[in-house]
């Protein structure tokens, strides 16, 4: 896209065992905007859910919003979500090094 503003949303529904990158690719084929070079994220949100804890009767979900440039709402978690949170998004290369 050149010099224009465009918008595609993306969503999979949470009981899809399908990843977004893979669905994306299944439904658009060879043009899966999520292999343009000139595509860039810019938004996502994570569906995190925690196995119950002892005592607890539900598994506990939380959603974490990732914004560009620097944009999250994971301080808005407990810590003990935020502190599993950014252990896994880094190590899947979302985020880099952090301090709770």
């Amino acid at each position: 896209m050149t010099g224009g503003f465009g918008r595609l949303t993306i969503e999979v529904d949470p009981s899809d065992r399908m990843d977004i990158c893979a669905r994306s690719g299944q439904w658009f084929r060879d043009a899966d905007p999520l292999q343009w070079p000139e595509w860039h994220v810019t938004q996502a949100k994570l569906r995190v859910v925690f196995h119950r804890e002892a005592g607890k009767t539900r598994d506990k979900t939380i959603t974490i919003e990732l914004r560009t440039p620097n944009g999250s709402n994971i301080r808005e978690q407990i810590q003990q979500h935020q502190i599993i949170s950014h252990k896994y998004l880094e190590r899947w290369g979302l985020v880099a090094g952090y301090q709770v």
